[in-house]
Order: C-alpha cells, then sequence, then structure tokens
C-alpha cells in the first residue's frame, strides 16, 4: 500500500515538472518572436523622420489635418 501511494506521489511530481517545463518553454517561445509591423516597409522608414526628410521623398501633401497636437498627412501613394 506504502509502495502504491509512493509510485503515485512520484508520476503526480513527475506530470507537474513536465506541465512547468512546458509552460516555460512557451513563455519563452512567445518572448522569442519578432513584433509584428503594420504598413508597408516604405512607411515604416519613414517612422522618426522630420516632415522636411518625408516630403523631400515623398512630394507634396494631398491632405494635412491637424487637431491640437496631432497633424495627419495625406500623401500619393505609388
Amino acid at each position: 500500500m506504502i509502495a502504491k501511494a509512493h509510485r503515485l506521489q512520484t508520476r503526480t511530481r513527475r506530470a507537474l515538472f513536465v506541465a512547468s517545463a512546458l509552460i516555460g518553454l512557451l513563455e519563452l517561445g512567445g518572448c522569442a518572436t519578432a513584433p509584428r509591423l503594420e504598413g508597408n516597409p516604405n512607411q515604416q522608414a519613414m517612422v522618426g523622420k522630420t516632415k522636411e526628410q518625408v516630403l523631400s521623398c515623398c512630394g507634396a501633401p494631398l491632405r494635412q489635418v491637424t487637431e491640437g497636437e496631432l497633424r495627419s498627412t495625406s500623401l500619393l501613394a505609388e
């Protein structure tokens, strides 16, 4: 009876260890994936550039809208 209880306890510990290891690996795998970038790579290349640098590449804007400190500029996409 004691041997049977010991085997059950050992199996339970082993199962918990395996489950914990798998969960840990899944969590680490989630951190290893690259973030998904939205939009066109050319759009991403414009991030961080000054307004003058963007306009020198893209030309005059089609439309500009300003609300408070936020400015939205529509450019011709070719």
